[in-house]
């Protein structure tokens, strides 16, 4: 009789983990990245700028611009 609650708590349990692990897995949070296209903390912010201007995203006035900015 006692572990019929207590196999109920188990599987309440390991539903809970893994509904949490399947949420960080498909957000890709797990893995430290967040934010669109997958910049997050290990990249830097000249790297990004750079990315940018491979892109097109910005001219290179302003790419040269931002990059004195960031360098000091």
């Amino acid at each position: 009789m006692i572990f019929g609650p207590i196999l109920w708590i188990v599987v309440l349990v390991l539903v809970v983990v893994a509904a949490v692990a399947l949420v960080r897995w498909l957000s890709g949070s797990s893995q430290g990245t967040g934010g669109a296209q997958g910049t997050g903390p290990s990249r830097s912010a000249l790297d990004i700028l750079s990315d940018r201007y491979a892109r097109g995203e910005i001219d290179t006035a302003e790419y040269e611009e931002r990059k004195r900015t960031l360098s000091g």
